[in-house]
């Protein structure tokens, strides 16, 4: 679980072959968009030659104006296709950077760390597996005070006080392992986001620039290609800058959840006889140090990995809406007719 593990690449990583992800080639893709804007510049040709015939200058200026948006859908689309190697390479190098500036110790100078690998690696090797510490780390204690508070008083019995003492103990434990098993889900939600993303917002992207040849789904188109930049481009580059600005729980942090010796289930926890349970009450008596200590510990894990679990995302997902809302006008995406549109469906 050392930070150090993050995937780096020895020369920066290419460009993911994004548009072959589903079709087979990027020249398919363009080829396609292609044809359909031809067709669609023959059909506002026609229409323009109606809008002559018929002395109709309305008809006549919106097949102008049709005109202007086809060879701009055509220039948008060459320039996307174009640019998505730079904007790659510019997210690779950022990235890198900002790791290597803010953890020396840690960095590889020498490698490439591209963000969706990084943000993954980050969360799978440094934060998911320091939740699972955590939690081999309290369960044998936890059993065992369990134990211990189903002892109750008996005049003639081996447990002349009982064991109701321990649900101070039980309490504390069971609610940190209930939010580390949140922590669990909502980090392995992100890993699983990032990979849905990296294959599906270039999807996204070709068929907004699809959709946005044609006129009456043309607002549509323009929102699906910058939602597709936003969450190709701006979101895992946003996370992977917080999560390295940020310091990461380090390896002997990680390591420092251990349970007491004698609270290990070295044994198997088999306890079989009422001297077993005495042994176990003498043994949590032994190891009250040990476990006040465990406790403190656990009082600084929540609140930092609360702030790398939902923080972090909330904050990157803010910059990339803020993203698509600004770039949206710039494609053409009726971003108020949508939401209207959104409001009456629901």
């Amino acid at each position: 679980m050392a930070f150090s593990s993050i995937i780096g690449f020895a020369a920066p990583p290419p460009v993911p072959d994004m548009w072959s992800s589903f079709f087979g080639a990027s020249g398919n893709w363009a080829a396609t968009t292609l044809l359909l804007g031809l067709i669609l510049f023959f059909l506002v040709t026609v229409v323009y030659m109606l809008g002559v015939a018929f002395q109709m200058p309305s008809i006549k200026s919106w097949a102008k104006s049709e005109y202007m948006q086809i060879l701009v859908t055509f220039l948008l689309m060459a320039a996307l296709i174009a640019a998505s190697a730079q904007l790659w390479f510019l997210m690779v190098n950022s990235v890198s950077s900002f790791y290597k500036i803010s953890h020396p110790e840690m960095a590889d100078p020498n490698l490439y760390y591209e963000p969706f690998s990084f943000a993954q690696s980050f969360i799978n090797t440094t934060l998911v597996g320091c939740e699972k510490n955590v939690y081999k780390a309290i369960y044998p204690v936890n059993y065992y005070y369990r134990v211990v508070s189903r002892l109750t008083s008996e005049g003639l019995g081996n447990d002349p006080v009982g064991g109701w003492y321990t649900s101070a103990y039980t309490g504390f434990f069971e609610y940190i392992t209930g939010h580390v098993q949140y922590l669990l889900l909502l980090h392995y939600i992100q890993i699983r986001f990032l990979s849905i993303i990296k294959y599906v917002m270039p999807l996204l992207i070709m068929i907004g620039m699809v959709l946005r040849v044609i006129p009456f789904s043309r607002g549509a188109g323009g929102l699906l290609i910058s939602i597709g930049f936003g969450f190709f481009f701006v979101y895992p580059m946003s996370i992977a800058m917080l999560m390295t600005l940020l310091p990461s729980p380090s390896s002997s942090f990680c390591t420092g959840f251990v349970p007491p010796p004698l609270l290990d289930l070295s044994d198997g926890g088999c306890i079989q006889n009422n001297g077993d349970l005495q042994m176990v009450k003498m043994d949590i008596q032994a190891s009250k140090s040990q476990t006040d200590g465990l406790i403190s510990q656990l009082t600084t894990f929540l609140p930092v990995f609360y702030l790398q679990g939902m923080f972090l995302p909330l904050v990157a997902l803010i910059i990339t809406f803020t993203f698509i809302r600004q770039t949206g006008a710039v494609f053409g995406a009726d971003l108020a007719e949508i939401g209207r549109g959104l409001i009456k469906l629901i």
